[in-house]
């Protein structure tokens, strides 16, 4: 497991991925810190001048530990330049029950046009998971 520390604390790198329209795409490394805050970045290679992102991401955890999926509702995601921080809560009975670990999965969905669908690049998002509070 590889962790970044910066002033917010310690973040978990639960991976890198390239999401596709045709299922969902796990992050290799499991997060399991009770904690709910999520850091996504964007890696999305540079456009030509007439095009523009046409696509957007659904992020969702797998609870499913080894049997079958037990899935969370799927939340949306727009790339963008700039580091995002988005809050994931566990669900309470979860909580409750110390089950922190679960795994994050995400797929890719095209912004519908009226004109049918548009060309769209590979992009790749990284996922971080904050385990700790502010270094003192």
């Amino acid at each position: 497991m590889t962790y970044l520390t910066d002033d917010f604390g310690d973040w978990l790198q639960l991976g890198v991925v390239r999401p596709i329209e045709s299922g969902w795409t796990a992050f290799p490394t499991a997060g399991f810190s009770e904690t709910s805050t999520l850091r996504v970045t964007y890696l999305i290679p540079p456009l030509p001048r007439a095009m523009s992102l046409r696509s957007f991401a659904w992020l969702r955890a797998d609870y499913g530990l080894g049997g079958p999926a037990q899935v969370t509702q799927s939340i949306r995601l727009y790339p963008k330049p700039e580091k995002q921080l988005i809050v994931f809560p566990h669900p309470p009975d979860y909580l409750q029950r110390n089950l922190y670990r679960r795994f994050f999965e995400v797929r890719k969905s095209r912004r519908s046009y009226r004109l049918g669908l548009t060309p769209d690049v590979n992009w790749q998002i990284q996922l971080e998971e904050l385990t700790k509070g502010p270094n003192p």
